[in-house]
């Protein structure tokens, strides 16, 4: 029988072991993650159990003298639909004079489409900011 229940609040009820507390004052950016598992690889299965779908994938840590292996394991707590700005999505053109090559080669580098009916740059409005043009941009219809 399936206990429908989260990891945490299961844990809470005692019903999951705890986890020992890592021994001394141990930095994660000093350990080296010797190996990685993916669900449903062998070396995962009880930590499946343990997590449910919300466990994403298992790693093996040392310390840096080798000494202790310590195994974490990624969760998924949250996801949302990415949402774009729309500020930064909008689309502007810009007029460049034929006397201003650099501008042009600024606006090639940086990702602006030229649009033939428009007869200007198109460019994100992010663009047109870090680029220090914005002024002198209009915004697409």
């Amino acid at each position: 029988m399936r206990n429908n229940q989260s990891p945490q609040a299961r844990l809470q009820q005692g019903l999951l072991p705890e986890v020992e507390t890592v021994p001394g004052e141990l930095a994660w950016s000093d350990t080296r993650v010797v190996k990685t598992l993916w669900p449903p690889q062998p070396g995962t299965r009880q930590l499946k159990k343990r997590h449910g779908s919300t466990l994403v994938c298992v790693r093996y840590r040392q310390d840096p003298e080798g000494r202790h292996r310590y195994t974490t394991v990624e969760l998924l707590v949250d996801h949302a639909p990415v949402r774009y700005h729309a500020s930064g999505a909008a689309r502007h053109l810009l007029a460049v004079p034929f006397w201003d090559p650099g501008l042009r080669d600024q606006l090639l580098a940086h990702g602006a489409k030229w649009n033939h009916e428009e007869n200007a740059w198109q460019l994100t409005k992010a663009t047109a900011t870090k680029l220090g043009v914005l002024r002198r941009t209009r915004r697409m219809k």
